[in-house]
């Protein structure tokens, strides 16, 4: 039993499918692009099933010769949705296992997603049609189900003009972030998807230190947390994004100096710790056009104002990046000079009450990218890693 399935809906396994797959599956693909497709297979015998999925050029009524496995001038790439371990214990279908023969054993009476991703090259000048074999292997019974497939190419890179950059929350809590090998191979995963920005979360990677009454640091910093980041993702994206944490939830957080903000003692301590924070991220390599500074996340109030120029006062060079919109465009001016990427939510680019900050915002001319968040309950107990 096979059922066109949604790759980027949760699926639970084990479900067994409704619909069958649609007559026809029909995808449009921009030169330097990947698009997903996925199937559910259910195996309603009691005997275990070996399936094997295949995609192939030309009419089916053809023939189903090996030498017609995949599609000319484009990329395949066939993988299996397996269960991991949630952060609070349950199985979450989260890994794709990639199956480069795509073979995949089916228990009786369960389920399986597979995924086909289709990757046309930025060379790509045509696009092909073919179709999507679902067999058993093992000798069972059972006909072969096909689904025709046409690919349309749409001969356009959009990054060809400017770089489309793709980035994530890429938080790697212990023992991710201690073990060089599994964090590497954690951000490897996300480049190899697409993310070409990596976060330096304050929180987890900078030093936090406490400083005394005078804004003095009271200890040395200790850089070893971000120099394990740096090292676990260099060569693997084009950017970093790092936050400052200072507040949280509009209060200020006690691990970082212990003062009350927006004293002279406070900005005293802020500007010498940021100071070498940008000297170290130097000192490793990074460029000023590498990395990017959040102020203070998801806010473009005075708190957030201040610290970005604290932020330009100790290095002008250094980019901030605001993840928040306002309906007041005033506010937004006042944060705009201090500002040199923006990131406004999604939902807000279609609320009429920020038409007004979003003509402002196309007039600056500056870098815009767009900020979404699933607002699931229960998206982070699904993380593998917590």
């Amino acid at each position: 039993l096979v059922s066109t399935s949604c790759p980027y809906e949760l699926f639970a396994g084990g479900t067994a499918p409704t619909d069958g797959p649609t007559d026809v599956t029909n995808v449009a693909l921009l030169q330097d692009e990947w698009v997903d497709l996925a199937w559910n297979v259910t195996n309603p015998t009691d005997r275990p099933l070996v399936l094997r999925a295949t995609v192939r050029h030309g009419d089916p009524k053809d023939g189903v010769g090996f030498l017609r496995v995949g599609l000319p001038g484009l990329e395949t790439e066939w993988q299996l949705a397996t269960p991991v371990a949630a952060g609070d214990g349950r199985p979450v279908h989260d890994a794709l296992v990639p199956i480069p023969a795509g073979t995949a054993p089916i228990p009786p009476g369960a389920t399986s997603q597979l995924w086909l991703s289709l990757h046309a090259p930025p060379t790509a000048t045509a696009g092909a049609s073919g179709f999507v074999r679902f067999e058993p292997v093992d000798g069972s019974a059972g006909e072969p189900v096909t689904v025709p497939l046409t690919v349309t190419l749409v001969p356009v890179n959009i990054r060809a003009a400017r770089p489309v950059h793709c980035f994530t929350w890429n938080l790697a809590a212990a023992p991710v972030s201690d073990d060089p090998a599994w964090l590497t191979a954690h951000l490897r995963d996300l480049a190899e998807h697409g993310v070409d920005v990596c976060m330096i979360h304050s929180l987890q990677m900078l030093p936090r230190v406490k400083a005394n009454a005078d804004g003095a640091l009271a200890e040395p910093l200790d850089f070893s947390k971000v120099d394990r980041l740096l090292a676990a993702s260099e060569g693997l994206f084009d950017l970093y994004y790092v936050t400052m944490d200072i507040f949280e939830k509009g209060q200020v957080r006690r691990d970082l100096f212990g003062l009350q903000f927006g004293t002279p003692s406070y900005e005293t301590a802020f500007k010498t710790w940021f100071r070498q924070v940008v000297d170290h991220l130097l000192a490793k390599g990074l460029t000023h056009e590498q990395f990017l500074v959040n102020p203070y996340d998801e806010s473009v109030g005075d708190e957030c104002q201040q610290l970005a120029r604290w932020i330009k006062a100790v290095d002008p060079q250094v980019r901030t990046i605001i993840d928040c919109s306002t309906p007041d465009v005033d506010v937004a001016r006042k944060m705009d000079a201090l500002t040199d990427v923006w990131v406004p939510h999604h939902k807000y680019h279609f609320a009429a009450d920020h038409k007004a900050f979003f003509e402002f915002l196309r007039s600056t001319q500056k870098p815009h990218w767009c900020y979404f968040y699933s607002e699931g309950g229960t998206d982070k107990g699904q993380d593998p890693t917590g």
